[in-house]
């Protein structure tokens, strides 16, 4: 990868991806999701990771087990989804 501000994470790394918003279209996650591995990483997304919940993504308590479970994973990044309220 040519820019630093992503020398730490290597080609094949996993990267974790949760939403602790609300939920983004469809289009614009797969767009993520192929940029993501245009730069030669791993994208992982959670099963359930999108059902919609009045204003979030996922109720409060799938999104807390998803970040956790991205914390304590072999991933060596986690980015956040941003949503499409607000």
């Amino acid at each position: 990868m040519a820019n630093k501000k992503w020398d730490f994470l290597k080609h094949g790394d996993i990267v974790d991806i949760i939403a602790p918003a609300s939920h983004s279209p469809d289009l614009k996650l797969g767009q993520g999701l192929d940029w993501i591995k245009s730069l030669g990483l791993i994208p992982r997304v959670f099963d359930g990771m999108i059902q919609p919940d009045a204003f979030f993504a996922a109720p409060l308590e799938t999104q807390l087990l998803q970040l956790q479970e991205a914390l304590y994973s072999d991933s060596k990044a986690i980015w956040c989804l941003r949503g499409g309220y607000g």
